[in-house]
């Protein structure tokens, strides 16, 4: 499926893939806008299983799910994201722009969300992972440019915890773009990462905001690793403790 202009807009799934539900298969997206979507399950815009999708242009706008994934959800193949925008989606549970995961089989292929360029932002999940939510050990994330979040108002990505990411799966890593002006109601205003490893390599954690610790990366060390090589942090908040870092210490 190749998509380069037009719009989908205004329809509604019982199941999942209120705007576009695609199986094993490739999804091409260079153009056109998939907005005002909904979806009883996961996928209130996009619904993409065991597959690749390839997101180089257009928009992913107003989709709603009333599980995973307002914007997107992508279940057990790869995600590559170069440009457009995935803004004011809603998840009633995890992911409001975007939900990667969650089967364990899949990790054996190495699952992977790539992000070079483009914007996820305004975005709102009323459990975790207002930009994205990555679930399930095996599955990865790097970042290599973009934005998540932005200075606006209307920028922002929301959720309880991880406001711009939550991640809870295998690697991720943060080489460059930007998490900017994000916030939690709870934790991890930028980035909370559960399970895994986090690499900040080069990149910009900035102006993020919790409402209780972490205002820019909230680290849960019982099963999580944080390797801070590069990049900043700079400008973030908490309400109450670790305004640029929070290690929550399971010793």
């Amino acid at each position: 499926f190749n998509m380069e202009g037009g719009i989908i807009e205004g329809n509604n799934a019982s199941g999942s893939g209120g705007g576009v539900y695609f199986g094993t298969s490739v999804f091409k997206m260079k153009g056109g806008t998939i907005e005002g979507n909904t979806a009883v399950k996961d996928g209130g815009g996009v619904y993409s299983s065991n597959n690749s999708f390839n997101m180089e242009g257009g928009t992913i706008e107003g989709n709603t799910a009333s599980s995973n994934g307002g914007g997107v959800y992508s279940g057990h193949g790869t995600f590559n994201m170069k440009g457009g925008t995935i803004e004011g989606n809603n998840a009633d549970n995890n992911g409001g722009g975007v939900y990667f995961g969650p089967d364990q089989y899949y990790a054996y292929y190495n699952p992977m969300l790539t992000m070079e360029g483009g914007t996820i932002e305004g975005n709102t999940a009323d459990n975790n992972g207002g930009g994205i939510y990555v679930s399930c050990y095996g599955k990865n994330l790097n970042m290599n440019g973009g934005t998540i979040g932005g200075p606006a108002e209307d920028d922002k990505n929301t959720a309880v915890n991880g406001g711009g990411v939550y991640f809870d799966g295998g690697a991720f890593t943060l080489a460059g773009g930007i998490i900017e002006s994000n916030t939690a109601t709870e934790n991890g205003g930028g980035v909370l990462v559960s399970t895994g490893t986090f690499s900040m390599e080069g990149g910009t954690i900035e102006g993020n905001a919790a409402t209780e610790n972490g205002g820019g990366v909230y680290i849960i060390t019982k099963d999580a690793l944080f390797n801070m090589r590069g990049g900043t942090i700079d400008g973030n908040t908490a309400a109450k403790d670790g305004g640029g870092i929070y290690a929550e210490d399971y010793s």
